[in-house]
């Protein structure tokens, strides 16, 4: 399955395509987003808070909750050896 490799910036594509005007672009970005599901999306790693609805039958779902439990347990231990 193709993903965005760096999921940083994909706002960035998102809001460029949008200011381009480009007909295709936002077509593309519409695929993207239908391919990936709404929480491949839209998550971010780098700040995962919020809620997510996950569907652990899909693999991108399942990825996603992988993420959040290693995120937390990384945060827990950072804050626990202070």
């Amino acid at each position: 399955m193709n993903s965005i490799i760096d999921r940083h910036v994909r706002f960035a594509i998102a809001a460029q395509a949008s200011l381009d005007g480009d007909y295709m672009m936002n077509s593309s970005m519409t695929k993207v987003k239908q391919a990936m599901g709404t929480n491949g999306f839209y998550f971010c790693c780098f700040n995962p808070t919020g809620r997510y609805k996950l569907n652990l039958n899909k693999q991108i779902d399942r990825l996603i909750a992988k993420n959040v439990i290693v995120i937390n347990k990384r945060v827990h231990a950072l804050i626990a050896g202070k």
